[in-house]
């Protein structure tokens, strides 16, 4: 699977989710461009930085979908922007594979897979924090929050 076929993946999973939470969502789409050389295709996020616009009655929520392993980088693209105190603005970092032992630990630990980390903005230190763990338990967008302790 391509980088941008997973992307498209996360992205129609975590737009499923918050449909399901009662959320109007709105996905950023790449365009193409006719060039002299034929189609170019780019992509274009909202504000640069964000693929997920969700809006309900009380809240707008501002989601970028990433790998987990991009997480660190996505955080700080989205710290460079200005953002309203009054909205919400996730990383939703998803860690796929199969689940694992930890070896860090003396005791055996599992590390989860297939779930989605939400790591939300906190607006008065401007730092990301984990909130929530997601796991989608199928397609239909039906999901099994587990929050974090």
């Amino acid at each position: 699977m391509s980088t941008r076929a997973k992307g498209n993946t996360l992205e129609r999973t975590a737009k499923l989710i918050l449909e399901s939470w009662g959320y109007m969502v709105e996905r950023a789409f790449g365009q193409y461009v006719y060039t002299d050389r034929g189609p170019r295709s780019t992509r274009h996020d909202f504000f640069g930085c964000i693929d997920l616009i969700a809006k309900n009655d009380q809240h707008t929520r501002y989601v970028q979908v990433t790998d987990i392993t991009n997480l660190a980088a996505r955080e700080r693209k989205i710290l460079m922007q200005v953002w309203p105190a009054t909205d919400i603005v996730e990383v939703w970092a998803w860690r796929g594979g199969r689940a694992r032992r930890d070896k860090r630990y003396s005791e055996p630990r599992m590390i989860p897979a297939q779930q989605f980390y939400i790591h939300r903005l906190d607006h008065d230190t401007y730092e990301f924090s984990e909130v929530a763990i997601v796991k989608p338990v199928s397609n239909t967008g039906h999901t099994s929050p587990i929050q974090v302790p």
